[in-house]
């Protein structure tokens, strides 16, 4: 899987790459292309939820002095600030898909 490039609402040219709970290299390694085999980047860490419904993990990232938790699903977003985590309604709201070769 590869970063995709989207327009947000400001015009500012972002990339972007959904976690799908099973690409979690994929992601780690867009986001730091040197990173040692099993590593995440600095910060990111990965978290075991139990409940009665079922266990799931999220993708917990450091984002502007907290963490944020990205669910299956989201997509994690690059901007000039480090990533954030976005959720899929968010990213058809308030983001535009740049097409391939543009």
């Amino acid at each position: 899987m590869t970063a995709e490039r989207f327009v947000n609402t400001v015009g500012d040219t972002v990339e972007a790459m959904r976690w799908t709970g099973d690409n979690t290299r994929d992601v780690a390694l867009w986001a730091e292309p040197t990173l040692a085999p099993y590593a995440l980047p600095e910060g990111w860490w990965l978290r075991q939820h139990i409940a009665p419904t079922g266990n799931y993990f999220t993708l917990v990232l450091p984002c502007r002095g907290s963490e944020q938790d990205a669910r299956v699903g989201d997509w994690i977003v690059k901007q000039a600030s480090g990533f954030l985590p976005v959720a899929p309604y968010v990213v058809r709201q308030l983001y535009t898909k740049i097409p391939e070769g543009v």
